[in-house]
């Protein structure tokens, strides 16, 4: 399948958006190990759906929260198990948060926070399939692998309204 790839200037700096006709494949944001990738053929034009999931993304990252489930995403490159991680995260609103364990319980794989860990860790789509929502078992932010790390994490999430008070983050309401 055709890669095309776009240029995009966000709040956060200029992302490279890489698509096909099924949807976004990846985004590559300042400062993460895959800028460092071979970017495909830069489209002339992009899609309407493209344009609408872009201004989406924009709104989102310039301090409007928007939910980004209806984008398409193109996850075939991608394993099994991480593609149904990604397809569930995807789902949980802006202001919340899940445990990597408990992200595993709503797939169905009870034990694996581990694995989700690392689907998090590869997560072609930041921002779209929203791994900064995800959090540590103790209610602590954890790693983040992109912009800025765990600074840009928190930022995220304060933007999208989450609480981020020990408390909160102890007692924190998820989707289940």
């Amino acid at each position: 399948m055709k890669k095309q790839s776009t240029k995009f200037k966000t709040a956060f700096g200029v992302f490279t958006v890489i698509w096909t006709d099924d949807g976004i494949a990846e985004i590559r944001i300042p400062g993460s190990s895959s800028q460092e990738h071979e970017v495909p053929q830069a489209a002339k034009d992009v899609p309407p759906w493209l344009e609408k999931a872009l201004a989406k993304i924009g709104k989102h990252l310039d301090g409007t929260p928007q939910t980004m489930d209806d984008i398409p995403l193109d996850l075939s490159q991608r394993p099994a198990f991480h593609q149904k991680v990604y397809r569930r995260l995807v789902k949980l609103p802006p202001g919340q948060t899940v445990s990597y364990g408990e992200l595993a319980d709503l797939i169905g794989a009870h034990g694996a926070a581990r694995a989700v860990g690392t689907a998090m860790s590869t997560n072609p789509i930041p921002i779209v399939v929203p791994c900064h929502r995800v959090v540590k078992s103790d209610g602590l932010l954890g790693n983040y692998s992109a912009l800025e790390g765990p600074l840009s994490k928190r930022h995220l999430l304060e933007m999208e309204g989450c609480d981020l008070s020990k408390k909160s983050m102890k007692s924190r309401k998820h989707l289940v």
